[in-house]
């Protein structure tokens, strides 16, 4: 049993994980300060270095037929979004603009259960715009089985997402029309076929920090290359729009811990990150190393010049 942050960081050197018990220890550390700390040590040591920016973009929006609670494309939100997208033409223009911007990974991410009939269209996607970009490309169709994910790799995909959202327990709480096994199910048949993995959760849906650990540890398991970390963004019109947003000094813990238990992932803040305001800084310092950047799939992001200029009073730099 650890009984400091510099025995975690040993235990990890030696190529040796973290119990529950040991990461439930480093979670109810005192000190904030020295969990961001020994969080930074382990990206020196893993090598994690520079700073990921990735953008995405819904190639189908709204009308969904899964019920989770935190989403405003969901069959219970009566948010209005417009479900108009652009044309294939207008996509590849818009992934253009994105690299030359200097973020190097883009995602499609469409609404719904799976990508259904729509499939066929978005390979001839992927495979344009691996013609017309250098981006690497990912993904985010919803459940997939291992054939559609080797379609998806001969196209020119690198990467699938998939979050896990929140822990086990805690998962039927927010969506009754599919299940956390269906998303476990969906990221090894995305491994099997041959993609990488993007995988990660929200904070801030009601959850308790024991679910914050268990989902950590879900994810260690099956160790996505990308693990993006959503805050809760409140929306009029969906089931959670009374929440407040999630503390900073919550989200750094988290973070900080995530990294112990995923010290080879790239840990990246994605939606809700404006809630951090200036922790967003110790963050990048600390255990992060992923950012997403440009407008979200309901809600304005942040500007990528902004990002890269962030980068750059931090030292950091921009990494693939």
């Amino acid at each position: 049993m650890i009984t400091s942050v510099g025995d975690a960081l040993d235990r990890l050197e030696a190529g040796l994980s973290l119990s529950r018990e040991e990461a439930l220890f480093l979670y109810e550390s005192p000190s904030t300060e020295a969990l961001l700390a020994g969080a930074a040590e382990v990206r020196r040591r893993f090598g994690r270095r520079g700073v990921s920016l990735c953008a995405i973009h819904s190639v189908r929006t709204a009308r969904c037929s899964e019920d989770c609670l935190f989403c405003a494309q969901s069959s219970r939100s009566v948010a209005f979004l417009d479900p108009s997208s652009l044309s294939d033409e207008a996509l590849v223009d818009r992934a253009r603009a994105i690299e030359a911007s200097g973020v190097r990974r883009f995602s499609l991410v469409a609404s719904g259960r799976s990508p259904g009939g729509d499939l066929d269209r978005w390979l001839d996607l992927i495979a344009r715009l691996g013609k017309a970009t250098g981006l690497s490309l990912c993904a985010s169709f919803g459940l997939i089985d291992v054939e559609e994910a080797r379609r998806l790799k001969a196209a020119g995909l690198s990467r699938y997402h998939c979050n896990l959202e929140t822990s086990e327990s805690f998962f039927p709480s927010l969506c009754g029309s599919h299940s956390f096994r269906e998303k476990v199910r969906t990221l090894r048949a995305a491994r099997q076929g041959g993609l990488s993995l993007c995988s990660g959760g929200i904070i801030g849906l009601g959850e308790s920090d024991a679910d914050r650990l268990d989902l950590g540890l879900a994810l260690a398991e099956i160790g996505p290359e990308s693990v993006p970390v959503n805050l809760l963004h409140p929306l009029a019109g969906t089931p959670l729009a009374g929440r407040s947003r999630p503390e900073a000094d919550a989200v750094l813990r988290l973070c900080a811990l995530w990294r112990f238990l995923l010290p080879r992932s790239r840990l990246r803040l994605a939606g809700g990150r404006s809630a951090l305001g200036d922790a967003l800084a110790a963050a990048l310092k600390g255990p992060v190393d992923g950012l997403l950047t440009g407008d979200y799939l309901t809600t304005t992001g942040s500007d990528v010049a902004k990002d890269r200029a962030l980068l750059v009073s931090l030292g950091l730099e921009a990494a693939p």
